[in-house]
């Protein structure tokens, strides 16, 4: 069995699994609801389809084989980050190459960051189709892929169709909005941190607030979409190599970016991904650091047990903690990473912020607050201000209720 074939087989048996999963017959994606209109139109169109492994309905049926079995003409698949299958590691080029269907698959993902589409690729597409599940976090790229399409359909004069996802996440919108000077491929427009929006809400507002030309934008709106219901379990399955299940992805939410500080480990590469909160065993890190991240952690409503593991990556022995998250409303991503990192300096750890930090969380101000109470609690505040202007500039972009909150940030001792 070639090695393609079984990447296959194991992402099918993965979408098998979640075709088993009880799904809610009053809830329906994007791709579940496009309406009559809207098919007979895309069947006048050339289709670019802006897809990955994520692009599935409820019951696990491919969005190119629900589109093809309506009559609509795709002409490509484009895809991001990870790749069509999502199984390219994180930072990884993704090459063009041809699907199943013999459709051309054209990469949007290279050197670490989003490639323009040649121009006889535009010139073969009428109207752009995006169906990704986001994570819920800003510089999570499928988002910044979605960027990008919606610039290239406003500058080339093409239609774009987003077939909307639930935000894993829920609504609650924190953290920085990207610095002008930290704008880059995982920070790629001014919203926040947690934006707290679906995807379609996104599309919206880019289109209106961040291109001097708008594109013609479509939207398939979800039916039945409340971010409590269990749909959102199945959604946020698979998303990339290290994000496999829902637990992987509220994880992300604030271990995404203490993963861009030195030494911790988020056990990448291991089925615990995101999973875990792990420094090196030859640190000799004391116990009460340890109890006091659990208290930190317990104040969260995130359960954690100690845990041992070893890195193969690393080659080293790793002591820390796995988590599991109750409810990810009760998460603070910004006031719990606050909170570990000045618990870590506390007890003496010294860290190393990668050069990619500051772009991750968008603003040069956070490193330098973390190690003072005051100080990190006055840029929160500002933060904080800063969330309900762009909440309420982005009123216009919502699509659904409850609408998304911007919650005030207190720090965790």
């Amino acid at each position: 069995m070639t090695t393609k074939l079984i990447i296959v087989v194991v992402v099918s048996c993965c979408m098998q699994a979640l075709c088993d999963e009880k799904t809610d017959p009053l809830f329906k994606l994007g791709v579940e609801n496009i309406s009559p209109a809207m098919i007979r139109w895309l069947s006048t169109q050339r289709i670019g389809l802006i897809t990955n492994q994520t692009g599935r309905s409820q019951q696990g049926r491919a969005t190119v084989d629900i589109l093809r079995d309506r009559g609509v003409r795709i002409k490509a698949l484009l895809v991001p980050e990870h790749g069509l299958l999502g199984t390219v590691l994180a930072a990884h080029d993704v090459h063009d190459s041809v699907d199943r269907h013999a459709l051309p698959i054209i990469s949007l993902y290279g050197n670490g960051s989003g490639k323009q589409l040649a121009p006889d690729v535009l010139d073969n597409i009428d109207t752009f189709v995006f169906d990704i599940q986001d994570s819920g976090m800003r510089h999570y790229t499928y988002i910044s892929t979605l960027f990008y399409i919606l610039e290239a359909a406003a500058r080339h004069h093409k239609s774009l169709v987003v077939f909307d996802r639930p935000n894993p996440l829920g609504r609650i919108v924190e953290g920085p909005l990207v610095d002008a000077e930290l704008k880059s491929f995982i920070g790629v427009a001014p919203i926040p941190l947690r934006h707290g929006m679906t995807v379609a809400e996104l599309a919206r507002y880019f289109n209106k607030n961040c291109f001097d030309n708008k594109a013609d934008l479509r939207i398939a709106p979800m039916i039945g979409y409340q971010s409590t219901q269990h749909n959102v379990a199945q959604c946020a399955m698979n998303l990339s190599p290290n994000i496999q299940s829902l637990q992987a992805c509220y994880g992300y939410s604030f271990l995404g970016l203490l993963g861009e500080i030195r030494p911790f480990d988020l056990a990448i590469g291991t089925p615990l991904a995101f999973q875990c909160i792990m420094l090196p065993h030859d640190l000799n890190v004391s116990a009460a650091f340890w109890a006091a991240l659990r208290l930190i952690l317990a104040q969260h409503a995130i359960h954690s047990t100690n845990f041992t593991y070893y890195s193969a990556r690393k080659k080293k022995k790793m002591v820390g903690l796995r988590i599991t998250i109750q409810d990810i409303e009760k998460v603070s991503t910004c006031a719990l990473l606050g909170a570990l990192i000045r618990t870590a300096h506390n007890h003496g750890i010294q860290l190393n912020f990668s050069q990619a930090f500051d772009k991750a969380i968008g603003s040069s101000k956070a490193r330098p607050s973390f190690p003072d109470p005051i100080a990190w609690s006055r840029f929160m505040q500002a933060t904080t201000n800063a969330v309900k202007t762009f909440c309420k500039k982005a009123e216009g972009a919502y699509l659904y209720k409850p609408l998304p909150l911007c919650v005030s940030l207190v720090a965790t001792k």
